[in-house]
Parts: structure tokens; C-alpha cells; sequence
């Protein structure tokens, strides 16, 4: 008879060795690379049969935290010379098990032990593991992203072209200034929005910048007694949020300075922001300008440029080129003077950390990490040809 029941096999792999030893080449192994079972619950199951951490060989000869290596954990059980050996790669979770009874079907004593101990293993999890949610680094994006958008427009001509004077021209002239024309139109129109989501995404990685650098830092009492209290501050406006950030917070030595050439700007930024994205049609940012006419008659008054070039400038260059130069540079003088006053031994960690994505919270330590291992780790062996 098969014996599926996990806790009635042995968790000290003493006999396989021998055996392997002794008969290696007469055991025939089945490795199965494309487990699907959750694996949590695998690891959860294996503790509940009296396995206090992994037993593998992988984890036994392993001389690093586990998600620097190549195999996080496995683990080993045996029966009568038969055994089985789990084991989570990080890409993905396999096994290899041998079994004298060929009528033994490995899906079927994980699938059978999962649900026999189910209330056992949930136990574990919520219990004995570590949760942490893992969180989306808006500042992160926000950050990438306005980079990417600064060297797109820095490549845009914004020359404008050359205006005829009069109403006298060549039709050379004529045809050199159409084609200017039709180069700055498609020029300004490929500007436009990426200049506009310069801008309020500047806004965005600046504040996002604030909530995380808060949630960061934030004071233990806030985190584990008075949670309520630190969503209610997160919720503040952007001003009132630097107000509290020394007191809030457990990091900061000095208040933030409203004084501040970088602040001030970033003030303004964050006006310009809600006005864009909440339309006043009273705001100097939505008006272009004011014009007469007596009847039919138009009072527009003469400036250097064209009617066309004009009309352009008006439509497409809010916000300008200027303006926005201002608030994405701000925008990192802004970020280094609040790093300033936080605590010297914290900000090398601190600039670490924002600078992941994703990132999670402990909710048991009520810390942020970073829990994923770098893409880097994953390894591959060449198929020999």
C-alpha cells in the first residue's frame, strides 16, 4: 500500500543516502521542474510535519541569505529507501522523487497532505510566517518617467520659423515659410503633452516622494497604536504635510524651511498642478490672454510674430519650456534639501529603499524592505548542442 500521509515519513534523510550511495546508478529518479502548487502552503506543509526550517542540501551547503542564492530552500523526506526532495529555485518549484511502487503519484501526496492538514497549514502561515504587503513605488515611476520625458522634449525644435515681413514675398519665401510652418506645428504638437505630463508628473513624484519618505520614517507609536492618525496625516495637503514631517516622523532633525528658494517653487508647482487638473477657467494658466472688437470689427493689436505663429504659441506652449525647466530642476533640488535634514546615518538606507520597485511592508515589524532579488539572480544552464 502507498503511504501518502507526510507525517508518517521520516524527516531525517539518513537511509536515501545510503542507498544512493550503494545503488545510485539502479535508482531512476522522476524531476518534475513545473510544480504549480502554492509555495507557501508546500513550505507551511513541510514545517507542519516537524520540519523547523529547510533541510535540503541546497539550504544545508548554502552560505547566503537565501535570496541571494540561486535555490532559496528545499526539503527532504523519506520512507523505506523511498524519498522525495522539494526544491524552490528562483524561478521556479520542483521535485525529484523516487518511490519503489510505481503506482505512487506525487501530485497526489501534495494535493492529499494539503488538504488533510488544511487547517494545520493555514495555522502556520498566519502564525508563524512573516506578511508583508507588497506596495507599488509611485515615486518610483513617477521619478523614471519624468526622465524619460525630459530628454524627449529636450530633442524637440522649438525654433520658430523665420516670419516675412510685410505682404510682399517671393514664392521661394513663401515656400520656405509654409515648410517652417508646418516643421514648428508638428513640432509643438508633439511638445504640448509631453509637456503638460512633465509637469504634473513632476507634481506627482515630488508628493509621492513626501508619503513615502513618511511612511518610511514615521513614528513607531503611529505604526503599531495609532494607525488611524498617520492615515489621517497622509492625508493632509501638500503644505501642511511638511509642516508635520519633524514631528511625525522619527528621522528628520530640523523643520522644513517654507523659506527655501526650491520649496517656495515646489509650492508653486503644486498650485499649477491642482489648477491643471482641476479647471478654473479664472486661472492665469487657462487664459492665453484677452482681445476687443467693436462688433465685427477685431482690435487685435500688432506684435512681431504672425497671426499663425501667434495662435500657435498661445495653444500649444503651456505650459513653456522655461517653466517646466524650472520645476523639473526644482523638483531634485527640492528631494536633496528635504534628504538634508533627515538624519545622516538614515539617508543612505532611506535613498535605497525609494529607489525600489515594488517595495513591501512588514506588517508584523511594521517596516518597509525590499524583498525581491534582483533580476540578475536567475539562472540558466545552456542546452549543450
Amino acid at each position: 500500500m502507498v503511504e501518502y500521509d507526510i507525517k508518517k515519513w521520516d524527516i531525517i534523510p539518513q537511509k536515501h543516502w545510503e542507498y544512493i550511495l550503494n545503488n545510485g546508478e539502479k535508482v531512476k529518479t522522476t524531476h518534475i521542474t513545473n510544480l504549480t502548487f502554492s509555495c507557501v502552503h508546500i513550505y507551511a506543509l513541510f514545517k507542519m510535519a516537524g520540519i523547523s526550517e529547510p533541510n535540503g542540501i541546497y539550504t544545508f551547503f548554502g552560505k547566503r541569505k537565501p535570496l541571494d542564492c540561486p535555490i532559496w530552500w528545499d526539503f527532504f523526506v523519506e520512507k523505506d529507501n523511498n524519498f522525495i526532495h522539494v526544491v524552490r529555485t528562483n524561478k521556479q518549484l520542483e521535485v525529484t522523487y523516487f518511490h519503489f511502487n510505481e503506482e505512487f503519484n506525487i501530485y497526489n501526496f501534495f494535493s492529499n497532505n494539503l488538504s488533510k492538514y488544511k487547517k494545520e497549514i493555514e495555522q502556520i502561515i498566519t502564525q508563524k510566517f512573516e506578511k508583508h504587503i507588497v506596495y507599488h513605488n509611485h515615486y518610483k515611476s513617477y521619478l523614471n518617467s519624468i526622465i524619460t520625458l525630459n530628454k524627449e522634449i529636450a530633442v524637440i525644435n522649438l525654433t520658430e520659423p523665420n516670419p516675412i515681413q510685410g505682404h510682399i514675398a517671393t514664392k521661394e519665401a513663401l515656400n520656405t515659410y509654409q515648410k517652417g510652418l508646418e516643421i514648428y506645428t508638428n513640432n509643438l504638437i508633439l511638445f504640448h503633452p509631453k509637456a503638460k505630463a512633465l509637469l504634473l508628473n513632476t507634481a506627482f513624484m515630488v508628493e509621492s516622494f513626501i508619503n513615502l519618505i513618511i511612511r518610511i520614517s514615521a513614528k513607531k507609536e503611529l505604526l503599531f497604536l495609532y494607525p488611524n492618525i498617520l492615515k489621517k496625516y497622509l492625508n493632509y495637503n501638500f503644505r501642511d504635510k511638511l509642516k508635520g514631517l519633524k514631528f511625525y516622523t522619527r528621522l528628520f532633525e530640523k523643520e522644513v524651511s517654507f523659506e527655501e528658494k526650491c520649496v517656495k517653487i515646489i509650492f508653486e508647482l503644486m498650485t499649477t498642478r491642482n489648477k491643471y487638473v482641476h479647471f478654473d477657467e479664472g486661472s492665469k494658466i487657462n487664459i492665453s490672454g484677452e482681445e476687443y472688437f467693436d462688433n465685427d470689427f477685431p482690435l487685435f493689436n500688432v506684435n512681431e510674430k504672425t497671426f499663425q505663429i501667434d495662435l500657435l504659441n498661445k495653444t500649444y506652449l503651456k505650459p513653456s519650456k522655461s517653466e517646466i525647466d524650472i520645476y523639473y530642476e526644482n523638483a531634485f533640488l527640492f528631494k536633496n534639501y528635504i534628504l538634508s535634514l533627515i538624519k545622516k546615518q538614515y539617508v543612505s538606507d532611506i535613498e535605497k529603499l525609494l529607489n525600489e520597485n515594488p517595495i513591501s511592508f512588514n506588517i508584523q515589524k511594521k517596516v518597509y524592505s525590499s524583498i525581491y532579488p534582483n533580476a540578475l539572480m536567475e539562472f540558466y544552464i545552456p542546452l549543450k548542442e
